[in-house]
């Protein structure tokens, strides 16, 4: 499960650096708990329903957390479970 988990990381990180240029990525939780960090912030928070989040922002799932990542060109990614990104990559 946690080489999953790395996977994960590893593929979202280099599609959001892909995909992402400068602005904001819309991110909304699917299942599970998932929360965000922005980067002026130190703690993360809950993240309750779909918001705009711009590129430097972290995305943490928990065990049952999945997560979409929708990008202005139209391309997003899934975060599973376990996972931790920033939104651009």
């Amino acid at each position: 499960m946690r080489g999953d988990a790395a996977v994960a990381v590893v593929v979202a990180m280099l599609a959001a650096g892909a995909a992402f240029g400068a602005g904001q990525a819309t991110v909304a939780p699917v299942a599970g708990r998932v929360d965000i960090r922005l980067a002026e912030e130190a703690q993360f928070r809950v993240l309750g329903a779909q918001r705009q989040l711009p590129a430097t922002a972290y995305l943490r799932t928990g065990a049952g957390g999945v997560a979409t990542i929708q990008y202005a060109d139209g391309s997003h990614i899934t975060v599973k479970p376990g996972s931790l990104v920033q939104v651009g990559g």
